[in-house]
């Protein structure tokens, strides 16, 4: 109640009366007097009918709780003082205080509040179940009526609510998708005002950058929600709901609602922006920086911190071993608790038999759907990847997996974007082929932090799409952004920037993949060991057995590429491998299942040579019309497996 800054002190009296009550759940707070009140000696004049009409709130309380007048300060301000005056109420009622000695006044002042103390705590308990019906829900209650139950909650001053409230809007849950109604609801539950919006270079900068400085010192109040904070600071950083993209206000906010590195002295904080702040970190490249704010994160409660923390463990890196069994502990219990992000790791991790599961295809897309359906977007754009590759007994079907896209990305998901950006670079799902619209998409998300999308512009600038010049430079930055952030992908395609099998790679370019391959990301591995296996790396020989290791641990935690280039040393006998057709048909199965186009070619080859498997044209021409039909990488070594493959086909097809 005594903070200088008015963001930090309660809005009304209710909720500082709620808040009280909270600390002795189930029970009035100790010295709250919750029985009717004796009936004050205050009298009321006269007033006009208008002027005294009860408002419906006031109107459905019973009359022992009706609230008393507002008590004038300066009637205490000396002792001897002797008060005899009239005021007028907000609903235009006159109150009359009788004239009494100062300790007589003091009585009555006392009567008034014990009076507005028992009022408040009926408003405050209706606060809390407006806002329990918000928060906790029911199974079976809709999205319309689950806004309408935050709306509520919202209204009577509940900064959780609105924050829930705010979620809903954001997502398009309960209604039409409104970042602008989100934004002032975020706003609103993280008692922040946002400053007033200018040009560039104008006094709107200096404005901006005081009000940074304040949010950056200030904590998370009583008044306020450290997710809206946390959701505030994301709006920034993606520059979304029509605000300019500022890293410092993202930053600033992330700290107002994290206590990590809090002192004793600092202003009480929360922890939902502690998973803010550690993903700045890992994008910087301070991963022992963004385990410490993710570990707080999920100590404090909070899942998406979890999330993040098991995904580090995922990856291992610098001073950490990958550690996939306690990465599903923490997906799972993120998952039990509502996140729906944990459920959609989890299901990555049924789906390719890590961290102590048995692959089950079936079961991951049962989860991701589950996910999609509580508004999880990343749960819609794994769900649309099985579509489009025919995966966990779904039928293949690009033109589902295009809508599910769509609506990932209209829900402000950027991986919905980045990779709906691929589908209409390469014409699929029945789109039309449309690269300017692909450019757009990739470079939404890139500029809000998906590495998606910065490695599908580093393609672009790669092969000159979508009007571009040709820009070796550009290409290498997007895709050393892509690859430093974790997309396997960038790092595959920054690997081959280098030229082809026998030419040496760029020193710096082979230093950045190493890097990575170091920090824990696999698809770096990949490209690191093609790099190794083709002679590309600097070194005199190639190390083939190097590159088999690099490719059997990628395989080992999920990335398909590496299954499949380890299958071709399978199948060849090479890197102190036995050669096996089996284990070439077994890995290359595997990458198929993941998605990896090079692999169902190779896959499609087996089967029609018989080899390693038994002999199935039928099913060999099937894997190339998945496979070779508009690939999304049509690099020549697939598209060397794919004419190998349509031959065999065709000859078949002619009795040859």
């Amino acid at each position: 109640c005594l903070r200088k800054n008015a963001a930090e002190r309660w809005p009304d009296a209710a909720e500082a009366v709620a808040a009280l009550l909270a600390l002795a759940p189930g029970a009035p707070a100790p010295g709250l007097r919750t029985a009717p009140m004796p009936e004050s000696k205050l009298t009321v004049a006269a007033a006009p009918a208008s002027a005294a009409a009860a408002s419906p709130a006031d109107a459905a309380l019973p009359p022992s709780c009706t609230p008393p007048p507002s008590v004038p300060t300066e009637a205490l301000r000396s002792p001897a003082m002797v008060v005899s005056k009239e005021v007028r109420t907000s609903s235009g009622a006159r109150w009359r205080l009788p004239a009494v000695p100062r300790w007589g006044y003091v009585a009555a002042a006392a009567v008034a509040v014990a009076g507005l103390v028992g009022w408040l705590s009926v408003r405050g308990a209706a606060a809390r179940a407006a806002e329990q019906g918000c928060l906790l829900g029911d199974a079976d209650v809709g999205a319309a009526e689950r806004a309408a139950r935050c709306e509520r909650a919202c209204d009577t001053g509940s900064p959780a609510g609105c924050a829930k409230l705010g979620d809903l809007h954001d997502q398009g849950i309960g209604g039409p998708r409104d970042e602008a109604r989100a934004l002032q609801l975020y706003s609103r539950a993280c008692g922040v005002v946002l400053p007033a919006a200018g040009e560039a270079g104008t006094a709107a900068d200096t404005e901006m950058g005081r009000w940074t400085k304040e949010i950056d010192a200030e904590g998370c109040g009583g008044s306020c929600a450290g997710e809206a904070c946390a959701s505030l600071g994301r709006y920034f950083q993606e520059g979304r709901g029509g605000l300019a993209r500022n890293e410092g206000a993202a930053t600033a906010l992330f700290k107002r609602a994290c206590q990590e590195g809090a002192g004793a002295a600092s202003p009480r904080r929360g922890t939902a922006g502690c998973v803010g702040l550690g993903q700045q970190r890992e994008r910087a490249g301070e991963h022992d920086a963004a385990r410490s704010y993710y570990r707080a994160a999920c100590d404090g409660g909070v899942a998406a911190g979890c999330v993040s923390l098991g995904r580090l463990l995922e990856r291992g890196g610098p001073g950490a071993e990958r550690d996939d069994k306690g990465a599903r502990a923490l997906y799972r219990r993120a998952c039990d608790d509502g996140e729906q992000g944990g459920c959609v790791r989890l299901g990555h991790m049924v789906e390719q038999g890590r961290g102590g599961w048995v692959a089950d295809e079936r079961a991951a897309v049962a989860i991701y759907e589950r996910a999609c359906a509580g508004g999880e977007q990343r749960g819609c754009v794994a769900l649309g990847h099985a579509q489009l590759g025919g995966r966990g007994g779904l039928p293949r079907d690009a033109v589902r997996a295009a809508e599910l896209f769509v609506r990932a990305c209209d829900a402000g998901s950027l991986a919905g974007c980045a990779e709906l950006g691929a589908l209409y670079a390469r014409g699929q799902g029945g789109l039309e082929r449309d690269e300017k619209r692909a450019f757009a998409l990739s470079q939404r998300a890139c500029d809000g932090g998906e590495m998606r999308g910065c490695a599908n512009l580093g393609g672009m600038y790669l092969s000159g799409a979508a009007g571009l010049s040709k820009d070796d430079k550009e290409a290498r930055r997007l895709l050393e952004r892509a690859c430093r952030g974790g997309d396997g992908g960038g790092c595959l395609r920054l690997a081959r920037l280098g030229g082809d099998a026998g030419s040496k790679a760029d020193p710096e370019l082979v230093a950045v993949v190493g890097q990575a391959c170091e920090e824990g990301e696999q698809g770096a591995c990949v490209g690191l060991g093609d790099m190794i296996e083709t002679g590309r790396d600097g070194a005199k020989q190639p190390d083939v057995a190097r590159a088999a290791e690099l490719y059997r641990r990628a395989c080992e935690a999920g990335t398909v590429r590496g299954c499949t280039n380890l299958a071709n040393l399978a199948y060849q006998g090479l890197g102190g491998l036995e050669k096996s057709p089996e284990r070439s048909f077994s890995l290359n199965e595997q990458a198929c299942r993941g998605g990896d186009g090079v692999g169902c070619a190779r896959l499609g080859l087996l089967y029609a040579l018989g080899q390693g498997t038994a002999k199935d044209l039928r099913r060999a021409a099937e894997l190339h019309r998945a496979a070779c039909v508009d690939p999304e990488e049509p690099t020549p070594e697939m598209k060397e497996r794919c004419a190998w493959l349509a031959e065999l086909v065709a000859a078949d097809a002619a009795g040859r």
